[in-house]
């Protein structure tokens, strides 16, 4: 068993009858090691990791043999390895048809958003009959956050919500994964959807007053390191739009969710922070400024990128660019 022989044992099959499931805590870049194994034959279902079906031509099959592959995949052939040889008696067994709510993105970026909500939004579209949604513990804040508010809200049913522990091999007599259709929302032909679903459900509309010029900032390393500001370019940016920064990670997600509705003017940063966030804009959002800095330059110069999101117009700005113009003391228009 290798990288390289392993999807010989993956089937493209969404559901199956007694199932292993397990999620690896440790992260792997942004992503995480989470795989579903029928125990008769035991082969992988292929849609319960992004990198055997999602992201497959993307990655293994463009990548080929090689050292790129086998850092990305070895670690998922040798879980199934493990899987494949495991006595049923020493999986946790949990009487329950299952469907996953967890992606190999499910610790955080706009790609485990992405998943998280258009697998929500299934779900919530047509709830699986006599089966329970399956939360992975360790999954982003707020992730979980949207979850219990679900719950609260009467969206999803709390007594049909099952949680897993990482590092730990399950055992369900039926598990079925609704596979994301995308890796990344923003720009695609669901951001809009997904969009109209957070302001359908997770909204106030008690709050009506706007909130102004808005900034959400990579200031720290999150999952990554690319697109951080420093702090005068921070600053500078504040001051020019007179803007109120916010910390998601410090406020939750359901209170950024409600800020960024009412918000007239969005400034943020090149990433996740902005391809996640900038679906729960809505319409009294005019102006949307985008900076980014030039570790992203390959993702950024020359490239096409979408204009406009509801009423918003949408302009990228380059971080030395600005800085630069601000230096001289000259009136900057990112426009």
């Amino acid at each position: 068993m290798s990288a390289d022989t392993l999807l010989d044992f993956c089937d493209n099959v969404r559901q199956a009858r007694n199932v292993l499931y397990r999620v690896q805590s440790k992260v792997r870049g942004n992503s995480i090691d989470v795989l579903a194994v029928r125990e008769r034959p035991r082969r992988c279902l292929a849609p319960s990791n992004e990198w055997l079906s999602l992201l497959r031509n993307m990655y293994y099959n463009t990548w080929g043999p090689g050292q790129q592959r086998r850092a990305r995949y070895e670690p998922v052939a040798s879980m199934y390895a493990r899987l494949a040889l495991m006595n049923r008696a020493d999986a946790i067994f949990i009487n329950a048809s299952v469907v996953p709510l967890i992606t190999s993105f499910s610790t955080g970026t706009v790609h485990g958003f992405t998943g998280f909500w258009l697998i929500l939004m299934e779900w919530c579209r047509a709830p699986r009959e006599n089966a329970r949604l399956l939360i992975y513990e360790r999954s982003d804040a707020g992730m979980l956050e949207i979850v219990r508010h679900a719950c609260n809200s009467g969206l999803v049913d709390r007594n049909r919500l099952t949680y897993i522990a990482p590092d730990v091999t399950y055992l369900f007599p039926s598990l079925e994964v609704i596979p994301s259709p995308e890796h990344n929302m923003w720009g695609s032909a669901h951001q809009l959807e997904i969009s109209n679903f957070v302001h359908r459900h997770f909204v106030d509309s008690s709050q009506s007053s706007p909130s102004g010029s808005v900034a959400v900032l990579k200031t720290h390393r999150g999952i990554t390191g690319q697109g951080v500001l420093k702090k005068a370019s921070v600053d500078a940016i504040l001051q020019h739009h007179r803007a109120a920064l916010i910390d998601p990670a410090t406020i939750g997600e359901f209170a950024l969710i409600n800020i960024l509705a009412r918000a007239t003017v969005f400034v943020t940063s090149w990433g996740t922070v902005m391809m996640k966030n900038m679906i729960y804009l809505g319409d009294s959002c005019t102006d949307i400024y985008v900076y980014h800095t030039a570790d992203f330059a390959s993702q950024t110069l020359g490239r096409h990128h979408p204009t406009r999101f509801r009423n918003a117009n949408i302009r990228y700005i380059a971080v030395e660019e600005f800085a630069l113009e601000n230096e001289r003391g000259s009136t900057y228009n990112p426009a």
